[in-house]
Parts: structure tokens; sequence; C-alpha cells
């Protein structure tokens, strides 16, 4: 049984593919859609650990970044990039947590592997 949780917002199949591969490797119970405002229905019906986001969607990846980290959920903006400032404010509001496209599955196994460690040292 998984012991992390996560959402992927990706409006891309292969990304979507991907993305899951890597993070049940891992062992991580994904949920995948295809839009943000599915992803917001998602975050309002169900609690997850991480939270993965492409940037160019309507609303943009950042409604759903912030969302997610206003309700305790560690959150990721995956992007190609976009318009400078689009992806400035993206930056600007994700800090370390912007994965920029195309990432390797070692990038998205590091976020997996950094999020259990930071719940370890957060056990008693």
């Amino acid at each position: 049984m998984a012991d992390i949780t996560a959402l992927v917002i990706e409006d891309e199949e292969d990304i979507i593919a991907l993305m899951e591969a890597i993070l049940k490797r891992e062992g991580v119970a994904v949920d995948s859609v295809y839009a943000t405002s599915e992803g917001l229905d998602m975050l309002a019906k169900k609690p997850y650990d991480l939270v993965f986001t492409d940037l160019k969607q309507t609303p943009d990846g950042t409604v759903v970044y912030n969302e997610a980290v206003g309700r305790g959920m560690k959150a990721f903006i995956v992007t190609a990039g976009g318009p400078e400032e689009l992806l400035t404010k993206a930056r600007d509001i994700a800090g370390e947590n912007l994965i920029m496209k195309p990432f390797s599955p070692s990038e998205i196994a590091d976020k997996v592997s950094a999020y259990r460690n930071e719940l370890k040292q957060k056990s008693p």
C-alpha cells in the first residue's frame, strides 16, 4: 500500500503517463486529471501529500499551486516555459518547487524522497 498520495494535473497524456509511472515506481498512489478545474475539484474532495500541476492551463497552474499549499499540501508547478510574465510569476511563487520540462525521472523521484525525509523529520 502506498504511504504517499499525489495528484497530477496535466493536459498532455504522455506527461501524465510518465508522471504516473515514476510516482507509482516510488510507491506513491496517484490520481490524475487533465484540467485545473478538475484538479481544484479533487483538492476540495481529498487531501493529497503531493500535487504536481502544469503551468499553462486555464486557470493557470499557480492557482492550483496556491490552493494546494493553502491546504497544507506539498505542491510543484511543472512547465515547459511560456509567456515570460507567467513564468516569472511561477518562479516567484514556487521557487525550488518549479520543475522544468523535459524533466528526468530522477528529478521527480528526488522530490518524493525529499518529501519522505520531511515526514521523517516531523515524526517524534
